[in-house]
């Protein structure tokens, strides 16, 4: 990986490790597009956003999204090779929301047999904010 990407800050092995200990196949299937209106952006890429969301304590989404645009180390760590490929945050919310809805971030703490897992080292917590404006 750093041949591709160049040596790795501390902040984007953490960011590295947390996303390798997180099963994500186990989530994103539910999000396969269904062939009906517009393709949704790479749920996988945005999910994994999240993931750098908390590892950087970023404040907002709008925080996020300048640090992968100035970072390409980290935006390619998501998934994005190029700037322009970044999401608006109106697709972060509405990820966000379908994130939720499908009850990700409770799964998280579960095994692939459905049951509680428990380990020593670091825990993820994911804190957001979802603004709706009409």
């Amino acid at each position: 990986m750093e041949e591709d990407i160049g040596k790795l800050t501390e902040k984007q092995q953490e960011f590295v490790r947390t996303v390798e200990l997180i099963d994500l196949g186990r989530f994103m299937n539910s999000f396969i597009w269904n062939g009906l209106g517009r393709p949704p952006s790479n749920r996988q890429s945005i999910f994994k956003a999240f993931i750098a969301k908390s590892v950087y304590n970023c404040p907002t989404t709008k925080v996020l999204i300048e640090i992968l645009k100035s970072s390409s180390s980290l935006r390619r760590l998501c998934g994005w090779e190029y700037h322009k490929q970044i999401p608006s945050e109106s697709t972060f919310g509405r990820a966000f929301e379908s994130f939720a809805k499908a009850d990700v971030p409770t799964r998280l703490k579960l095994g692939s047999k459905g049951k509680t897992m428990q380990w020593k080292g670091y825990k993820l917590h994911i804190d957001t904010v979802w603004r709706y404006s009409s």
